[in-house]
């Protein structure tokens, strides 16, 4: 654990463009201390550009195949495997454990997992998972955390219900392993 009297060169919260900031300040012998709530990665890898990518790339194929008569090609889709292509997406979405652990184990880095509220222009407290709070000291902060899916006030649309990319790559998506 960090002794309470060390003050970071670079405290990052987020893991996702934080990442970027966080492998161009490391090489130059900066203390760093890198703060996430969530999956490591950020929206693009844990809800976002890459899920939903994995996601349409099958149907694309189906489309081209459809079109392939345009080229002189007979080809038909045969079939589909549903858990195929979500094993897939999950794996990706998955590799957040991955960036985790490897990141645990980089020099001149403490990882905490929680949520951070500042205290001060050089302080923050971070609400670490386990209930517990520690204090941070920094020099520069970074404020990396993400998007989040704004949902429009539009009447009857609780009731008939909706989806974001929160709900929709979270764990009532189907075949989630």
């Amino acid at each position: 654990m960090t002794p309470k009297d060390k003050t970071y060169d670079l405290v990052i919260i987020g893991t996702g463009a934080g990442l970027g900031v966080l492998e161009s300040a490391l090489p130059h012998g900066l203390a760093c201390a890198l703060v996430e709530s969530g999956k490591f990665g950020g929206t693009c890898l844990t809800r976002g550009c890459i899920p939903s990518k994995i996601l349409v790339h099958p149907a694309d194929l189906v489309r081209e195949a459809e079109r392939a008569g345009r080229v002189g090609l007979d080809l038909r889709v045969a079939g589909f495997d549903w858990t195929v292509v979500a094993d897939r997406m999950w794996s990706q979405i998955n590799y957040h454990a991955e960036i985790e652990a490897s990141l645990s184990r980089v020099p001149n880095l403490d990882v905490y997992k929680g949520t951070g509220s500042f205290t001060g222009p050089d302080t923050m407290d971070v609400r670490q998972a386990d209930g517990t709070t520690r204090s941070l000291r920094g020099r520069r902060f970074v404020v990396a955390a993400g998007a989040r899916s704004a949902v429009p006030p539009i009447p009857g649309l609780q009731e008939a219900g909706y989806l974001t990319s929160e709900t929709f790559f979270g764990d009532g998506f189907p075949d989630r392993p």
